[in-house]
């Protein structure tokens, strides 16, 4: 009796064990199916918002081209038509249309033979659009050409990188009715393999464009997580009271929004930052470092800038990430700066935050009271949405006139290009990835970099070059762009301040290589 009382007691115990870890694991597939659910949803909504954007830019620039006088094509008009690409948003190029052809555009000049249009894709209040593909003798990759009147604009192929980052999503930007995609970004190859089963699907829609985003992500099973957190989430399954205690807070924490777990972590201290060498392409000297900020959610996943500052932004707490960014950078690299007077450091910042009316107190103050000179800090202008208002222009010249300096980031990409530079005073731009990597390919986009870098200097505006990965690319760039500076892989990579002393020596040896 005493031995079957023990056995009926162990099997009690073991099925005890066995349902309190059950309940643990799907749990835990529950927070990791909330954070997946909050990932993909962040994408759609941002998706949506820059078709919102590309479809007001296209719109504006073809009512430029179309209120220009003079003859189609000649000279003067190939010349307003280069002035209208180079100031709109996230288009690559803007031509002329005659007799159901594309006869010249600003990028290529007069065609021969000309892009003979079919007939279109999709049309919408008086526009056909088209695929870049559908085109005779287009040499646009992977694009929309949208047709109003005789003026054809081109969107950027690269407009909606900034959408999924990692590019572990598929993202379908259509009309409401599914009748056109405008665009469709694909997974990257080396991105972990999953299948419908192993995915799940978020839409948004825009309630001014007719576009809607749909979000097809992976789902992160919990036995892809590393070994030892599955021993880890096994190990608390067997202490009833405290596994199902620590869930709870954990679930109940990963109930909030995204918006609010950003909020918290900027308030506690989550946000850390790395620090990329910006180095001389002639000879790999260091020049200074731009910050930049990561935001862990766990061990293993990070979500990126291009997802948490948007989100900042929108939800009105941008400028408190833009000073937390700047005090933590300043704070960390302090060390480095203090010893060397001709080292800086970048800090990515919005229109929005220097137009905060105590920001350039604040940011004198920040440098000050660490005995740091102003000369010493750089501001990269990020506009994700086309927004300067005077207060942004008033406290650029109050930082200015300081001592600080003052770079449009991205340059050539989405907002930030020549029109900012007629009604600003930039001290430099930074050259958008996109350009780095055409220069040594086929790509149409190669003569760009070369011929924006030669503008730059005759403007006397300072030049950065980003997204320099392989040698190849800096050799041909000590070529095309010697005075500039670079930032990339090959240069270094993002690291924490107590990594930066070791990382400072000159490349000599790989660029002469």
């Amino acid at each position: 009796m005493r031995k079957r009382n023990r056995t009926q007691d162990g099997l009690a115990l073991a099925a005890a064990v066995g349902l309190t870890m059950l309940t643990t694991l799907v749990i835990a597939q529950a927070v990791l199916y909330v954070q997946d659910v909050e990932r993909a949803s962040a994408a759609a909504r941002l998706a949506v918002g820059q078709a919102e954007v590309i479809a007001r830019s296209s719109a504006a620039a073809a009512k430029q081209a179309l209120a220009t006088r003079g003859e189609d094509c000649s000279d003067t008009d190939l010349r307003n038509l280069k002035a209208i690409a180079f100031s709109s948003s996230y288009m690559s190029d803007v031509g002329k249309v005659r007799d159901g052809q594309i006869v010249c555009t600003a990028l290529w000049g007069a065609l021969e033979p000309p892009m003979v249009l079919p007939a279109p894709r999709f049309q919408r209040n008086g526009a056909g659009i088209w695929r870049s593909s559908d085109v005779l003798h287009s040499p646009y990759i992977a694009t929309n050409i949208v047709v109003r009147g005789n003026v054809a604009t081109v969107t950027s192929p690269s407009a909606f990188d900034n959408v999924d980052p990692s590019r572990t999503s598929r993202i379908v930007i259509a009309t409401a009715n599914g009748e056109y995609t405008f665009r469709s970004v694909e997974p990257v190859a080396d991105a972990r393999d999953w299948h419908r089963n192993d995915t799940l699907e978020r839409s948004y829609c825009s309630d001014t464009v007719g576009v809607c985003a749909a979000v097809t992500s992976p789902r992160t099973a919990l036995w892809s997580l590393p070994s030892h957190l599955l021993a880890t989430f096994a190990g608390l399954g067997l202490v009833t009271g405290l596994c199902l205690g620590w869930m709870a807070i954990r679930y109940r924490n990963l109930e909030r929004s995204l918006e609010q777990r950003l909020q918290s972590a900027i308030e506690s201290g989550e946000l850390t930052i790395v620090f990329q060498p910006l180095r001389k392409i002639s000879d790999g000297s260091t020049v200074g470092f731009e910050a930049l900020a990561r935001w862990h959610i766990s061990p293993e996943e990070e979500i990126g800038p291009d997802i948490f500052v948007p989100l900042a932004q929108v939800n009105g707490f941008g400028p408190v990430l833009s000073r937390y960014v700047l005090a933590t950078a300043l704070d960390d690299i302090e060390g480095v700066l203090l010893p060397d007077a001709e080292l800086y450091v970048c800090i990515n910042v919005e229109p929005e935050d220097i137009a905060d009316g105590s920001f350039p107190d604040y940011a004198l103050s920040q440098v000050e009271s660490r005995h740091l000179r102003p000369f010493q800090v750089c501001f990269e202008v990020t506009e994700r949405n086309d927004i300067v208002t005077p207060e942004f222009f008033k406290n650029m010249a109050l930082l200015q006139g300081a001592g600080f300096r003052f770079l449009i980031d991205d340059f050539g990409t989405g907002h930030s290009n020549f029109s900012h530079l007629a009604r600003t005073s930039f001290n430099g731009i930074k050259i958008d990835r996109l350009f780095t990597g055409a220069i040594t390919t086929d790509s149409p986009l190669r003569s760009v970099l070369p011929a924006v870098y030669e503008l730059a200097l005759k403007l006397n505006l300072d030049v950065t070059i980003e997204g320099i990965e392989t040698s190849a690319e800096a050799a041909m760039l000590r070529s095309l762009a010697p005075q500039a500076i670079g930032q990339g892989w090959f240069f270094g990579r993002p690291v924490n301040a107590r990594e930066l002393a070791s990382r400072r020596a000159p490349l000599d040896s790989v660029l002469d290589s």
